[in-house]
């Protein structure tokens, strides 16, 4: 990941999601990433982009305008909550993350 991309992704992190996981509150850091809470339609996927930069100029331009569909996350807290949608239990989803 180049500098200025590192230094946009701790700027977002700061401005919309206080520098912390949204579920463990663990301090922004290594491994962090911006979790969608579901894809618009019309939005891209990770697959569209022939690798991780694109990606994640995309996503945090979307992240920009719509700060409220992604939350923050640990390495950790990531696994976890894309573990539980694959277990197809919306409740216990939306109750990890505090969104409804």
């Amino acid at each position: 990941m180049n500098k200025r991309l590192k230094s946009r992704r701790a700027w977002v992190a700061a401005t919309y999601y206080e520098s912390r996981c949204y579920v463990c509150e663990k301090p922004f850091g290594r491994y962090f990433s911006f979790h969608h809470f579901f894809y618009p339609r019309y939005w891209k996927r990770h697959s569209d982009f022939s690798n991780n930069d694109q990606y994640d100029e995309y996503v945090l331009d979307r992240i920009v305008e719509h700060p409220g569909l992604f939350a923050l996350l640990c390495r950790g807290c990531y696994h976890l909550v894309t573990i539980t949608q694959r277990i197809g239990d919306q409740g216990r989803f939306e109750r990890l993350v505090g969104h409804e």
